[in-house]
């Protein structure tokens, strides 16, 4: 496929003749591609431009792993028909196992041909495969949009990814509901976003599915250099949110004038001094770490960690069977979700219309109320700067259109922030507006636009055969 020059807008193109340490005239093309592409001096970029050049960048980058993803196919598509030949294996396996036998043999060519010719590790070069095989084969769309830049790579894994746990059949709807929502969306956020769809269109409950998966909870030790090592487990998932929130608020909670640690370490510390007998709860008191002065910090005593639920009132009254959305990670089951319900210290009712937006809550006053605050944390989850994805916990609620201009802390006139980004909106000419609730357009100081969406959509779920209304009597 070639490569076209674009339009020559900007002064002119950079005529640095090789081996003077600029950019070179002149980049020597290989067969198999054909075209050029002409790069412009970076000092005669304005601010403006230079964001712009870093977008068609970005979209050539894209167009490359694209054409990859096409040529990996390729010589996997080669040595597979190469591995059909008679003479390949015959008489020497059992004839029952040829066809196997020759699958994995050419599937490991591929990847030992593909890994030295890219210098990568085979293992890496496997997956380059497997996903380049998928894009190609199975989501054409997302190939097809990586190609012209409306996404780039990153997206286009978490597609085909989470795709992965879909039947064939409902991977092409999913597909096309999360290529309209990828623009714009960070990996992170396009995972929440695409573990919610997936678990609208897969056949099976999530109930049904976990109770498989669950017995493979483990906890596992990965070294790492310079004598550290990593740490993970893998649990339910409202087991590993509740302890990361109960780590960080104990961690939170051990800050003060006189403490050096970030908040990162003061986690790690929390976590290592509880697990080994270092310190006991209630009135746990973090040990110091590598660097400290070795004295103790006072005595806090400690509530439990807060875990953000949201369930719609018919599922909790047992009427159906919805999944519910856990804070931070995404769809929950409904019966976790009742159980967690079952043992909350509060609840706080949300009143939405038909369309699943929500009704008026707010007042005249400086400082949202807690009702608001709970809610905008449920809608929001992380800060809402574009490509930002620290937790709304722990963030500030920020009036999109400043207090002092027209005295309202209705919801739609809030939105979290990091102190960041903040401060970014408040003196780096990062300037947003709320164009319907919950839904934020951002303009940068290079006239570049930006939009984030809500975390949650809050419209009446969509009940699958499984999930009809019962007259089953409600669960407590």
């Amino acid at each position: 496929m070639a490569v076209e020059s674009a339009e020559r807008t900007h002064p002119g193109p950079d005529t640095t003749p090789p081996g003077s340490g600029g950019t070179p005239t002149t980049i020597p093309v290989k067969p198999g591609v054909s075209g050029g592409i002409c790069m412009f001096r970076e000092k005669e970029l304005s601010p403006e431009r230079a964001v712009e050049t870093l977008t068609i960048l970005e979209s050539l980058i894209g167009w490359a792993q694209a054409q990859r993803a096409r040529v990996v196919a390729v010589i996997d598509q080669q040595f597979h028909d190469e591995a059909q030949k008679p003479e390949i294996l015959d008489g020497h396996c059992n004839p029952e196992s040829v066809s196997h036998l020759r699958m994995l043999m050419a599937e490991g060519l591929a990847a030992t041909e593909v890994g030295c010719a890219l210098r990568i590790p085979e293992r890496t070069a496997k997956a380059l495969l497997r996903n380049s095989i998928a894009l190609c084969q199975d989501f054409p769309a997302t190939l097809e949009a990586l190609t012209w830049g409306k996404i780039n790579y990153p997206p286009a894994l978490t597609i085909v990814e989470e795709a992965s746990l879909l039947p064939a059949a409902a991977r092409r709807a999913f597909e096309a509901e999360l290529l309209g929502k990828a623009p714009g969306m960070t990996r992170a956020k396009l995972c929440r976003v695409a573990r919610r769809e997936c678990e609208r269109l897969h056949p099976e409950t999530i109930q049904d599915r976990r109770a498989i998966v669950v017995n493979d909870r483990s906890v596992q030790v990965t070294p790492a250099d310079d004598g550290m090592c990593w740490l993970s487990a893998y649990l339910p998932a409202q087991t590993g949110i509740g302890i990361h929130n109960r780590l960080t608020m104990l961690a939170r909670q051990c800050q003060g004038p006189d403490e050096s640690r970030t908040l990162p370490q003061l986690r790690a510390d929390v976590f290592s001094d509880l697990l080994t007998g270092r310190c006991e709860l209630p009135g746990y008191s973090a040990g110091p770490g590598p660097e400290s002065s070795g004295e103790s910090q006072p005595q806090r005593r400690f509530t439990g960690p807060d875990v953000l639920v949201t369930i719609d009132a018919t599922t909790l009254a047992g009427l159906t069977d919805h999944a519910g959305n856990l804070e931070g990670y995404g769809p929950l089951g409904f019966d976790v979700a009742r159980d967690i319900a079952a043992l909350a210290g509060s609840f706080t009712p949300l009143l939405i219309n038909g369309q699943g937006d929500l009704l008026a809550i707010g007042r005249k006053r400086r400082l949202p109320t807690p009702i608001v605050r709970r809610w905008l944390r449920v809608r929001d989850e992380t800060c809402r700067f574009p490509g930002c994805s620290r937790s709304a916990a722990n963030c500030e609620i920020d009036h999109v259109v400043p207090w002092a201009k027209v005295q309202d802390t209705h919801h739609t006139n809030l939105a979290h922030l990091c102190r960041k980004h903040h401060r970014f909106k408040t003196l780096a000419r990062w300037n947003v507006v709320q164009e319907r609730p919950g839904w934020l357009r951002w303009t940068s100081p290079s006239g570049l636009k930006y939009s984030t969406s809500p975390a949650i959509d809050l419209a009446p779920a969509r009940s699958s055969p499984q999930q009809l209304p019962r007259n089953d009597p409600p669960p407590f």
